[in-house]
């Protein structure tokens, strides 16, 4: 007898634990399917940050978590808060869906800047050239059905009536369909959740983050409200950041200059992982053009090089800011070296390849902070490039006007699309020379893609000899570096960027390749200066 009444109270505890679990969704359970189908279908039509699967279990959560906080409420102030929320949730998904189907982008903190500092009739007339009835309103069209369906019901006593009913009718099935889909959602999401509380409630940036959490997670801001949320903390947090930049350029100066070294050109890669350079001793000949300028004492390599990060704003900042890791305060409170430049009197270029003046692109990268952010581009470049280009070497073209305006202290910018992913579209077909049966050992889909990065390699080896050879005979020197490497294949599979700190992704995504070239010329006039010292 003792033994069945432990079981019938084991029973009874594990009954209580289920109903304590499902009670916010057994009382809410018109709000939480809603919700829930709402969050689903902006999931399932905005291809962004991840997984949908991953997507659908955390939304689970997160939906559970709304709802627990909307049970905090008395009954009374309860359909209030509900009310409220849906008056919030639904218009900023429609402008979500709205963007990403008419812009081509969701709500990110670029998108956003554009939106805040554009003028009332700029914003009428841009809205009133995207409003129209085709393919890409329907998904609008569809939350709108949303709305009716559920409005009906909510509103209807008897429609309320019947869905409380079959709740009651399946209580125990329900109870446990919630704790076992509960469950399942926290194993499989928990990484997430712990991201998005780092970035959206401890509002830490993206490096922050991953310095604390060591992993990378499987999706990201996966639905409007989350888009939204981070776009206003880093808008905020970006104009704390210009502020700042701001008033250090107003307080820099420079008091002399010698112009002793008269033209410097600075070439910045993009995704190049020294571990594909024939030039580091990778056994292809992926850098035949480096390896021959190699054998010019005025052509040094150095081979102890080592990215600040592997997204391109920490390393820009890191590399624009004179602030090193063990000085004081921020890296915003420094000089930036291109300001440093200008003030001395140098005609500064920046030739980017990705990131040009009166963009019409979207992204949530934070150069804008560095380059979009038109007082900061006055005060560092003298000269931007207004278009990108397929190929890296139709940029050299641009340098034409620019050298004909320069006077005697030259600063040029040449920043490369490099081995940017998609790798294979970073070069011509003719510099297609390698291929994936050239690397035995490896599984057809990394030996393809591993092909494509060192032909992407190969064709940067020439762009960069096209840069030595259009200076050669002038008095210059050229640096040329990358702001990182990328996982390409060579130590495993996959490729692009993630936040593991294992040694093949170290070695792949921080070691890049680092080297100063002096012409002839430069080098004879320096000799000349230092013997005058």
């Amino acid at each position: 007898m003792k033994t069945l009444a432990e079981s019938w109270w084991h029973i009874s505890i594990i009954k209580k634990a289920l109903n304590c679990v499902s009670a916010p969704i057994i009382s809410n359970p018109l709000w939480f399917v809603f919700v829930y189908v709402w969050g689903s279908i902006c999931n399932l039509l905005v291809v962004w940050n991840g997984s949908r699967l991953i997507g659908f279990l955390q939304l689970f959560v997160d939906v559970y978590i709304l709802t627990v906080f909307v049970t905090c409420f008395p009954k009374r102030t309860r359909r209030i808060v509900k009310l409220l929320l849906c008056l919030l949730l639904c218009p900023i998904s429609i402008v979500d869906l709205f963007c990403y189907y008419k812009l081509g982008s969701p709500i990110t903190p670029t998108l956003l800047h554009v939106f805040l500092q554009t003028n009332r009739n700029e914003a009428s007339e841009a809205l009133s050239s995207y409003i129209a009835i085709d393919a890409t309103t329907y998904p609008v069209v569809v939350l709108f059905i949303l709305i009716v369906v559920f409005s009906s019901i909510a509103f209807s006593r008897k429609a309320r009536a019947w869905v409380n009913n079959i709740v009651s009718r399946t209580k125990t099935a329900l109870s446990l369909s919630v704790f076992v889909s509960l469950f399942v959602a926290l194993c499989c999401t928990a990484k997430n959740e712990v991201y998005l509380f780092h970035r959206l409630v401890l509002m830490k940036d993206e490096k922050s983050t991953y310095e604390s959490m060591q992993y990378s997670p499987t999706v990201r801001f996966y639905t409007p409200i989350h888009r939204l949320v981070n776009a206003l903390i880093e808008y905020h947090q970006e104009n704390s950041v210009i502020e700042s930049l701001h008033a250090t350029v107003e307080n820099t100066f420079v008091e002399d200059c010698s112009f002793t070294s008269p033209n410097i050109v600075l070439v910045l890669g993009e995704s190049y992982s020294r571990q594909h350079s024939q030039l580091y001793g990778y056994d292809k000949p992926t850098t035949p053009f480096q390896a021959q300028y190699a054998k010019d004492s005025n052509f040094v390599v150095f081979d102890n090089v080592i990215s600040a990060w592997n997204l391109t704003y920490e390393v820009f900042k890191n590399m624009l800011s004179t602030h090193c890791a063990c000085d004081e305060g921020e890296w915003h409170q420094y000089p930036l070296f291109t300001t440093l430049f200008k003030k001395a009197g140098y005609n500064v270029a920046f030739l980017s390849n990705q990131f040009v003046v009166n963009s019409d692109t979207y992204s949530d990268f934070q150069e804008n902070i560095l380059l979009n952010d038109s007082k900061m581009s006055e005060a560092q470049f003298d000269v931007r490039n207004a278009k990108r280009f397929r190929y890296d070497e139709e940029l050299l073209g641009e340098c034409v006007e620019v050298e004909a305006s320069f006077g005697r202290g030259n600063l040029i910018i040449y920043h490369l699309m490099g081995q940017h992913v998609d790798f294979k579209e970073r070069y011509p077909k003719e510099w297609a020379l390698f291929e994936p049966c050239m690397y035995p050992g490896l599984s057809e889909e990394t030996a393809a893609i591993v092909a494509q990065y060192d032909n992407a390699t190969l064709y940067n080896d020439y762009v960069l000899s096209r840069i030595i050879e259009k200076y050669k005979n002038t008095e210059t020197i050229i640096i040329h570096t990358s702001d990182h490497g990328e996982r390409s294949g060579l130590n495993g599979d996959g490729y692009g960027r993630r936040f593991s700190f294992c040694q093949e992704d170290i070695e792949g995504q921080y070691e890049i390749p680092f080297w100063i070239f002096m012409t002839t010329e430069y080098e004879k006039n320096m000799s000349i200066s230092n013997k005058k010292l």
